[in-house]
C-alpha cells in the first residue's frame, strides 16, 4: 500500500507549485539549487510523483520554507506532531548510522568482484534515485 494516496500526492505538490511560484523561482532554479530535475520536480508538482522525505527536505531547503508548509495550509502544526516526526527521524538516523558502521566493517572484508559488483549496484541505485 502507497505511503501517500494520489489525492495527497496531489496536495503536496499543489502546495510545492505554490510556494515555487510565490518566489518567482522556476523549476530551472530549484534544479540548479538542489539538484533535482526539473522533469522530477514538475511530476511532484502534479502529484504524478510520492516524493520521499528526502527530496522534501531537498524542497523545502530550495524554497527556503519550513517542511510543515507542505502538510498544512499556512498553520504550525501542534508541538506533539513535530515531536513525533524528530523522535522517528531521531532513530531512523540511528539505524542509519548503525548500518553504516556495519556495512563499513564488513567491506574489507569482500572479495573484490564482489566489492565491484555491490558498488556497481549502489551506483545505479543512486541514479535511479536522482541523488
Amino acid at each position: 500500500m502507497p505511503a501517500f494516496s494520489i489525492m495527497q500526492n496531489m496536495l503536496i505538490g499543489q502546495r510545492v507549485r505554490s510556494l515555487r511560484r510565490k518566489q518567482q523561482m522556476s523549476l530551472g532554479d530549484i534544479e540548479k539549487r538542489v539538484g533535482l530535475m526539473r522533469t522530477y520536480v514538475s511530476r511532484v508538482e502534479r502529484g504524478r510523483t510520492t516524493p520521499s522525505l528526502d527530496t522534501l527536505e531537498k524542497l523545502a531547503f530550495a524554497l527556503r520554507v519550513p517542511m510543515y508548509r507542505f502538510f498544512c495550509n499556512g498553520h504550525r502544526p501542534n508541538g506533539n506532531g513535530q515531536r513525533l516526526f524528530r523522535r522517528r527521524t531521531r532513530a531512523a538516523a540511528t539505524a542509519e548510522v548503525r548500518d553504516l558502521a556495519r556495512f563499513r566493517r564488513m567491506l574489507p572484508r569482500l572479495k573484490d568482484g564482489d566489492r565491484a559488483l555491490l558498488l556497481s549496484t549502489a551506483e545505479q541505485m543512486a541514479r535511479i534515485l536522482g541523488r
